[in-house]
């Protein structure tokens, strides 16, 4: 499909489509290169007590 009909909307509308359009053929042009995997730093420690959620999130309140 090469046009799509906007008669009878309004300009705003129009524009809208048209950067959602632009938008939707950059995403589906471009290369995905997805990042290769990281491994994550891992320290001992030891385990001091259990934490309750409210313990946990006290200073949220």
């Amino acid at each position: 499909m090469k046009t799509i009909n906007v008669e009878g909307l309004p300009e705003p509308v129009v524009r809208s489509l048209e950067v959602v359009v632009k938008a939707v053929r950059e995403q589906v042009h471009t290369p995905v290169n997805p990042r290769p995997p990281v491994d994550l730093p891992i320290w001992p420690g030891k385990v001091i007590g259990d934490l309750t959620r409210r313990e946990l999130y006290e200073d949220v309140r």
